[in-house]
């Protein structure tokens, strides 16, 4: 094995706990958008919405950040070596993959165009186009 992949290997096994931290964070954050929005729907009017629902709102930037820090409690999880073996290093760490949750998500939801392309322009290879609208195909009656 190539020192270059030696490298590459040791960096995906200390990052792999928080790209998938990351991506869990952020569907579960798209999965309670869409509960809410069956208590609270988008034409409620903004009299009308309950306080909590006024106040989730408010705080909406932050979740991500507070529930990474809560996957940094569960001591199970891995966490990289430069890391402190501490409860507050690991409640950052993650809190920091919480963060991040967004962006891993829109660099991650990629990867099947990349592959694609490359598959494509190397290999002469031509792939079934994916529909780019993640609705499920209405039924005609």
């Amino acid at each position: 094995m190539t020192p270059e992949t030696q490298k590459a290997i040791w960096w995906l096994a200390q990052l792999w706990p928080f790209i998938i931290v990351s991506l869990a964070v952020y569907a579960g954050g798209e999965a309670t958008k869409r509960v809410v929005r069956v208590f609270v729907p988008e034409s409620t009017a903004e009299a009308n919405q309950p306080r909590w629902y006024k106040l989730w709102w408010a705080t909406i930037r932050w979740h991500p950040i507070f529930v990474g820090g809560l996957f940094g409690l569960v001591p199970s999880i891995p966490s990289p070596q430069w890391v402190p073996n501490m409860i507050t290093g690991r409640v950052f760490w993650y809190a920091l993959a919480g963060a991040m949750s967004g962006y891993m998500y829109a660099a991650f939801k990629d990867i099947p165009l990349i592959v694609r392309s490359l598959l494509k322009s190397k290999l002469g290879v031509e792939l079934p186009a994916v529909p780019s609208d993640s609705s499920p195909p209405s039924e005609k009656t």
